[in-house]
C-alpha cells in the first residue's frame, strides 16, 4: 500500500470515529460557533460598507436564500430515510407549537433576507428601466416569494416521501446529506451575519453595559437569536430537539457573538 493510500485510510477511519461521538446536529452547532468567532463578524463588517460592498452583501443574502432552499431540497430522502428506522414516536405537544413558531421565523428571516437584498439592488440599479423601487407594488410580491420558497422546502423535507430510499443508494444518499448539510451550514452563517448586524451591532455599540444589565440583554435577545439560528436549523432539530444539551448548545453557540455585551 502506498503513502496516499495509507493515509486516506487513516483519514476515514479518523472521520468514521468521530462521526461516532458527533451528530450531524453536533457538527453543525461547531462550525456555527467557530464561524461565529470570525467568518460572521467579517460578513457584518461587510453590510456595513459603501454602496458597491453592499451589493455583494446583497447578492450574499440571495445565495443564502438559494443555498437553504438546495439544502433542504437534498436533505428530505436522507432524513426521512434515516428516520424511518427508528421506532415511532409521535411528537410531544409542545414540540408540535415550537416548530409552527420556527416556521414562522423562518419565513420572517427570508422575508428580511429578500427585502435587505432588493432593496440594495433597486438603490443601485435605479436608474434602470426594468428595476422596481422600493415603493412599487411589485417589490412585496417579490419578497414574499423569496420568503416563501425555504419554508416551502422545509414543510417539503419534513413530509415522507411516497416511495422508500432504495438501500443499494445509501451511501449516495450520504454523499448527497453532506452536501445538503453543507449548503445549510453556509446559509445559516449568511443569515447569522443579519442578527449580528442588525441587533447585536446596535447592542454592542452603545456599551460597555454593567454585568446586570448584560445579563439582561443576553436574556433579551434569545427571541430573535432563535430566528436567525434556530428557524434555519429545523432540519436538525427534527432529529435531536428531545436532547437537553441540543438547546443548551443553541445559547453556547452565540456566546462568541454576545461576548462583546459582557465587555
Amino acid at each position: 500500500m502506498s503513502s496516499y493510500h495509507l493515509l486516506m485510510a487513516v483519514i476515514r477511519d479518523f472521520s468514521s470515529t468521530v462521526r461516532r461521538f458527533l451528530s450531524r446536529g453536533e457538527w453543525f452547532d461547531l462550525g456555527i460557533f467557530l464561524a461565529n468567532i470570525w467568518l460572521v463578524p467579517f460578513l457584518t463588517r461587510l453590510s456595513e460598507e459603501g454602496d458597491e460592498k453592499n451589493l455583494t452583501y446583497a447578492l450574499i443574502l440571495l445565495i443564502s436564500i438559494v443555498l437553504y432552499s438546495l439544502g433542504a431540497g437534498l436533505k428530505r430522502v436522507p432524513l426521512q430515510a434515516r428516520l424511518a428506522h427508528r421506532p415511532p414516536n409521535p411528537a410531544p405537544t409542545w414540540a408540535l407549537i415550537a416548530l409552527f413558531v420556527l416556521m414562522i421565523m423562518q419565513f420572517a428571516l427570508y422575508m428580511l433576507s429578500g427585502f435587505l437584498a432588493l432593496g440594495a439592488f433597486s438603490h443601485r440599479f435605479s436608474s434602470h428601466p426594468l428595476m422596481p423601487g422600493l415603493e412599487s407594488p411589485v417589490m412585496l410580491p417579490l419578497t414574499l416569494l423569496l420568503a416563501t420558497i425555504p419554508v416551502i422546502m422545509t414543510i417539503r423535507a419534513l413530509i415522507k416521501p411516497r416511495l422508500e430510499a432504495d438501500p443499494e443508494k445509501l451511501p449516495l444518499l450520504r454523499r448527497r446529506e453532506k452536501s445538503a448539510d453543507i449548503a445549510l451550514y453556509l446559509s445559516a452563517i449568511m443569515s447569522l451575519s443579519i442578527w449580528d448586524g442588525a441587533i447585536m451591532g446596535s447592542l454592542a455599540g452603545n456599551g460597555p453595559y454593567p454585568w446586570y444589565a448584560s445579563i439582561l440583554l443576553v436574556t433579551l435577545i434569545t427571541v430573535p437569536y432563535a430566528m436567525f439560528y434556530a428557524s434555519p436549523r429545523i432540519l436538525f432539530l427534527v432529529e435531536d430537539y428531545r436532547r437537553p444539551g441540543t438547546w443548551l448548545r443553541l445559547g453556547m453557540v452565540m456566546m462568541p457573538l454576545t461576548v462583546r455585551l459582557l465587555s
